[in-house]
């Protein structure tokens, strides 16, 4: 789960991802939208910073459909995820300088997060609860006070929840929206 989840382990600030992570990072990005597929040797070509004739050739050779915009889209990618701009914006922030806010949340759902250093928050909360995770927050949000209901317990006074990141960002905020819902 924890290779699923973190393929090629955590994060470090200052490093930028490698060529391999990079394409294996595309793949996903290219499935992510709109479940296109992108073979290992397009994604290696893309990071090789092969032409673009070339690359689409060679998807066209794979029998794989890759619309020009998907194929500059992942090039303008690769060049952001090559990016290391971590450092000089932490140095930035940490001296009081100007730091230029970006969106925050998931790479494979928001991509324009990148490059990377101008946010230090899991998601973005513009973003999160979303629509369907403030119906989903609230089922759930009743369905505890249902079971408390049925147990023959009145309604709690209290009640503790733990707000986990990747909880969050894998249901786009069901947990704060069914503790926004608990409250009211």
């Amino acid at each position: 789960l924890e290779h699923t989840l973190i393929p090629h382990g955590l994060h470090v600030v200052g490093r930028g991802a490698s060529a391999a992570e990079r394409a294996d990072t595309l793949a996903a990005m290219a499935l992510a939208d709109g479940g296109n597929e992108l073979p290992p040797a397009v994604a290696e070509a893309i990071v090789a910073r092969k032409p673009r004739a070339t690359i689409a050739a060679q998807a066209a050779e794979l029998g794989v459909a890759l619309p020009d915009a998907l194929l500059d889209r992942l090039i303008a990618l690769d060049i952001a995820l090559e990016r290391d701009t971590e450092i000089e914006a932490l140095l930035r922030a940490m001296d009081g300088r100007y730091l230029a806010p970006s969106p925050s949340g998931d790479l494979l759902r928001s991509p324009d997060i990148l490059p990377t250093g101008r946010n230090l928050h899991g998601f973005d909360p513009f973003r999160i609860p979303s629509a369907f995770a403030v119906r989903d927050g609230a089922r759930q949000a009743e369905r505890l006070l249902d079971a408390h209901r049925a147990a023959g317990e009145p309604l709690p006074e209290s009640i503790a929840i733990v707000l986990w990141g990747s909880d969050n960002l894998k249901s786009e905020g069901a947990p704060i929206a069914q503790a926004l819902a608990l409250m009211g």
